[in-house]
């Protein structure tokens, strides 16, 4: 095996379906084919490796992607990175077009394969723009080449241009049957384009009919520090409501219950990555090394919501936290001297996607996180119909936690407890005022069966009273 089919089977693979998830449609085709020309959109450089990623083993050394010489070029270490591993065609875009042809031509007529991009570079995340003509020029050369359109779904949220930090979004990657065109340049490019773009909207309706639920699925939110019981609050109550109908419980794992007992449930990709971030968030020896892990596992603990429901159809989902409510109230440790109740209820609106962010907000300038989240399209978390707050002082909730002699997390001290705790009092009163969202707030002092019972109780009214959905 030599160094680059070394690269992409034994580390680029696993790691990208480890980190971002992927799913593959027409990809089978590529084993009947001998040579071939791969034409996508192109949002990310994330783009390439997915695309690397899903050919055969015996292409790997015969596919080379089209890349920028005077973008990549400036670094020399990582040009010659890129030779090793992935074999680009370069070409400058600052040249003449004439030249980047030619380098294309010549691995088609050594019996190469290519991966082209034809909008020339990345665009804005989610649109593409207009194909570039050298893609049609090459094809009125060589009408007997194998054309497959292809769109990459994902990467423009994952690590879109601009973005420094990846973030685990899942990815797909469509390939259109394999197709030999001939014609006039002009003709023959904006075909292709047409076909992408086809590609692209049927993918985008595909999505849209997915999130039709066949019934409402009611949410409820367990919150509380940690020490408080909110943890055991969310499994007891998932355990009762399961008595009524089906329930989704999302907490340190994803289960199934009905009158009272799990449900086999075959593992999502979501889930196993979002475990994974959850163990790198506990581990975290500073505040700063465990923001990102758990920016990434709430996030993807409300992609599993939306997962759960399409798959499993729950008349319940019992929530371990809200990734809404929780972002919003962890931001005080970060930020303690921005959070008060205009920043609780703007970023509950922007992070819903219920009220927009512009650059001129004062909030914006306050928290450029906010912005970098809009931009990235992850502003679409879900308000839960319910939440049920465990109030606990931090000197109690730190007695209980002492009691278990396990290693504590980074945040699991009195001061940062009781800032977290008048944190999420603030954010569940500003869900309450201006989303009226309902809350029950309990005593954590009293028992397990009391809390269970009361919160029980709670939601299910709130339910029979047509509160749901």
């Amino acid at each position: 095996m030599d160094l680059r089919a070394a690269f992409h089977r034994l580390l680029l693979r696993p790691l990208l379906k480890l980190l971002f998830g992927l799913h593959v449609q027409g990809a089978a085709q590529l084993e009947e084919l001998d040579q071939f020309l791969i034409v996508a959109n192109h949002n990310s450089h994330l783009d390439t490796l997915l695309l690397m990623s899903v050919l055969p083993k015996r292409h790997l050394a015969r596919t080379h992607p089209v890349a920028a010489a005077d973008h990549f070029g400036k670094s020399r270490r990582l040009a010659r990175v890129m030779d090793r591993l992935l074999a680009p065609v370069w070409v400058d875009r600052s040249g003449q077009g004439g030249d980047a042809l030619e380098a294309m031509e010549r691995c088609i007529a050594s019996g190469e394969s290519l991966i082209l991009f034809p909008e020339g570079t990345r665009g804005e995340p989610g649109e593409m723009a207009p194909f570039r003509s050298g893609v049609g020029r090459l094809l009125e050369k060589h009408p007997e080449l194998a054309v497959i359109p292809a769109h990459v779904l994902g990467p423009e949220r994952a690590l879109p241009r601009g973005a420094a930090l990846p973030l685990p979004v899942w990815n797909r990657v469509l390939l259109a049957p394999a197709r030999r065109l001939s014609g006039r340049p002009r003709d023959l490019t904006a075909a292709l384009q047409a076909s992408v773009e086809e590609l692209a909207r049927v993918e985008a309706t595909r999505r849209q009919q997915r999130r039709v639920r066949r019934r409402d699925t009611f949410t409820v939110a367990a919150l509380g520090i940690d020490g408080s019981g909110k943890s055991t609050l969310a499994k007891g109550l998932a355990e009762e409501l399961s008595g009524r109908d089906s329930v989704a419980f999302i907490g340190d794992e994803l289960r199934l219950l009905e009158c009272g007992e799990p449900r086999e449930l075959q593992p999502l990709t979501t889930e196993r990555l979002r475990l994974h971030l959850s163990r790198r968030a506990k581990s975290a020896r500073s505040l700063a090394g465990y923001k990102f892990p758990k920016l990434a596992e709430l996030l993807l603990r409300d992609r599993l919501l939306a997962e759960s429901r399409r798959w499993h159809d729950p008349g319940w989902a019992v929530m371990d936290g809200s990734p809404l409510l929780n972002m919003t109230a962890w931001s005080i440790l970060y930020k303690d001297e921005g959070f008060d109740p205009e920043f609780c209820g703007r970023a509950l609106g922007v992070m819903s996607g219920r009220e927009p962010l512009r650059a001129a907000d004062a909030l914006a300038r306050r928290f450029p996180e906010l912005r970098w989240l809009q931009r990235l399209g992850l502003t679409h978390l879900e308000m839960p119909d319910a939440a049920v707050f465990i109030d606990l002082p931090a000197a109690e909730a730190i007695s209980r936690i002492d009691s278990r002699g396990e290693s504590k997390q980074v945040h699991e001290t009195g001061e940062k407890l009781d800032k977290l705790r008048g944190a999420y009092l603030a954010v569940c009163a500003a869900a309450e005022r201006r989303f009226d969202l309902p809350v029950l707030r309990l005593d954590g002092r009293r028992s397990r069966e009391e809390l269970r019972t009361e919160a029980a109780e709670f939601v299910a009214n709130l339910r029979n009273g047509g509160r749901d959905g």
